[in-house]
């Protein structure tokens, strides 16, 4: 049997430009290995953070070797799929881009899908790293946590 790994990302910006985060849950043969949430308390975009998930996304790939011919990385980004697959010519975030860029091409054999963001199950995880970068820089107020 064919090993598959999917991985599932996606970003959440608290404003747009703001802080924001990246979501990552793992898939591996059908059980639910992974989930975690990266805050980013820079000011940023959303694209700039769909970039980022996906980037983490390699580095995930990198850090538990896993066999590039297994992954898929699923992500609701037209813009960032585009441009890890060559689709789209980057005009911003360029050196993001050409990071992602670089990581496709050491990992060429990564497949990759695009998803309906109501399909994403790292959606909450990059909402909840977006509230969370939020709350620390005092936009949002704590009783706002309860929700999450």
């Amino acid at each position: 049997m064919k090993k598959m790994i999917d991985i599932y990302v996606d970003a959440s910006c608290y404003r747009n430009p703001g802080p924001g985060g990246v979501g990552i849950v793992v898939n591996h043969n059908g059980s639910w290995e992974e989930r975690c949430e990266i805050s980013i308390e820079d000011t940023t975009t959303s694209s700039k953070l769909e970039l980022m998930a996906i980037i983490e996304a390699f580095n995930l790939i990198r850090k538990r070797k896993y066999k590039a011919r297994e992954v898929l990385i699923h992500s609701d980004s037209q813009y960032a799929l585009g441009i890890v697959e060559g689709v789209f010519l980057p005009k911003k975030n360029i050196e993001l881009c050409n990071k992602l860029q670089d990581l496709a091409c050491i990992f060429p054999e990564v497949k990759y899908k695009h998803i309906r963001g109501e399909e994403n199950p790292a959606d909450i995880y990059a909402r909840k790293a977006s509230m969370k970068a939020a709350i620390k820089l005092g936009l949002i107020f704590l009783d706002k946590a309860n929700e999450l």
